[in-house]
């Protein structure tokens, strides 16, 4: 008998609840004149309704949501262009609203519902998806600024999708970055030479949409400064002293005072700075106010002997909080001059007879050895020309080498002055020297002349007394 009458209690319960929704879904009248929209993935879905209140007394209306097939897309119930949440209508009155639905860029292709309840009435919307963006990027945007509001250029902005870097850019003159990223959540580190680093976190991406963070300040550093060398390799040729242009920018926010010293210049070598490239003072300090720019020069001074090659060395700048060093080749190329200085220009020789003499060749360069040095004769056919040594290995800069010279003329050769050119060569270079060779008739010969005219003299003088004259 209880449980009978306990089951009817339970029935008349149900009824009771029956029939108190229904009442309370009929007091409320939701209409929507396009509950169902065509988008993209990614667009925005629009629904205007009117709510209208038939209660008997002003009421208080919740609005609410469920969308269980797509808990990433963004909807929001808006007054115009105030989101809200509950609605109050008097008695009779009525009110249109917006559900505005942001779909997210890769949703994929198909139809969904939203359903919405207002009070104890329910209406549902529709939305089906045209073309999603599946793969597609977003992007951020942001500007950089400094503490007096002045963009920042060549900032850069770094994506980071936990410890692994996803992608960085420069900003523009205007202080703007705008980046295209995969869908996530990212941090964003933002650096700049001269100014304190900055990180925003939990930024999120969505596919074909924008997220603007707006604008970003970070601050200068108090001691800082930009350091840079005009061309940092320089070729020279042994002997000259080159200079490298730098220049320092205090980009720091207080005036600072830098110390200029190197490090790693080869041993023998001599460095200092100086404010114009043509000055002969040394500086090793200078001032800078903030904001300010000046230009020094590095004047390198090498050995006589320096030998040809590449040499890397180090200007080092110092400031009261930091150092920078700038890395700077110098390539030393020889510069190749040779002498050559024989005894004299013009040697006697008889009929037959060999004249020796020395030719001293000299490397008169700098930085730069002779190799394969070779002498070769050019004389009159038939003339004997013999030069030793045949060649000298090598000579280095202010070495000397000699070259012996023996040249024999024919025997019978017309006496006469004749032409010896002597051609000094080596891998590098070459130089050719004259010679004057004078031939002589032999001493012998000269006699025999004279004897001859002295035969002829005396037969004629005999002739002359013997006949006398008739």
């Amino acid at each position: 008998m209880k449980t009978i009458v306990s089951l009817v209690l339970f029935l008349i319960l149900i009824q009771v609840a029956f029939v108190s929704v229904s009442g309370e879904e009929e007091k409320v009248e939701l209409k929507c004149d396009s509950p169902g929209q065509v988008v993209e993935a990614g667009d925005t879905a629009s629904f205007s309704f009117t709510i209208k209140n038939n209660y008997d007394a002003t009421k208080m209306f919740t609005l609410r949501y469920n969308a269980p097939d797509v808990p990433d897309w963004d909807i929001k119930f808006k007054d115009g262009e105030k989101e809200v949440y509950k609605v109050l209508l008097a008695k009779g009155g009525s009110k249109s609203l917006k559900l505005d639905v942001e779909t997210t860029g890769d949703t994929k292709v198909g139809e969904y519902v939203i359903n919405a309840r207002v009070g104890g009435r329910s209406i549902r919307f529709y939305i089906y998806i045209a073309e999603t963006h599946r793969g597609e990027k977003g992007t951020l945007e942001l500007t950089i600024m400094d503490k007096e509001g002045n963009t920042i250029e060549n900032a850069l902005v770094s994506a980071y999708k936990g410890d692994k870097l996803v992608d960085q850019a420069m900003t523009t003159s205007e202080g703007k970055l705008s980046m295209e990223l995969p869908k996530g959540t990212y941090k964003i580190k933002i650096t700049k030479d001269g100014y304190k680093g900055k990180e925003v976190n939990d930024i999120k991406i969505r596919v074909k949409r924008t997220t603007d963070i707006g604008s970003l300040s970070i601050e200068k550093e108090i001691y800082f400064a930009l350091v840079s060398v005009k061309t940092p390799l320089k070729g020279v040729m042994a002997g000259e002293h080159p200079n490298y242009e730098i220049k320092i920018k205090n980009i720091g926010s207080r005036d600072d005072t830098y110390r200029l010293t190197f490090q790693d210049l080869p041993e023998g070598w001599y460095a200092r700075y100086k404010e114009t490239a043509e000055s002969t003072e040394e500086i090793a300090g200078i001032f800078i106010g903030s904001g300010s720019e000046k230009t020094l020069y590095l004047e390198i001074i090498t050995p006589y002997d320096v030998e040809i090659g590449n040499y890397n060395f180090s200007s080092v700048i110092l400031s009261s909080a930091w150092s920078h060093e700038l890395d700077l080749v110098l390539k030393v190329r020889g510069s190749y001059d040779m002498g050559v200085y024989p005894e004299r220009y013009r040697y006697e020789v008889k009929k037959g007879d060999t004249v020796s003499f020395d030719v001293l060749v000299a490397n008169e360069g700098r930085g730069g050895s002779f190799s394969n040095i070779v002498a070769e004769a050019s004389a009159p056919g038939g003339w004997d020309v013999i030069v030793e040594p045949c060649s000298i290995s090598s000579l280095k800069p202010g070495d000397k080498g000699t070259f012996t010279l023996d040249v024999t003329p024919p025997g019978d050769i017309v006496a006469s002055d004749y032409k010896l050119v002597l051609k000094i060569e080596c891998d590098q270079l070459e130089q050719e020297e004259e010679f004057r060779i004078t031939v002589k008739e032999s001493s012998n010969i000269a006699i025999y002349g004279v004897l001859i005219i002295l035969v002829v003299v005396v037969g004629l003088w005999y002739v002359y007394k013997k006949h006398g004259r008739r």
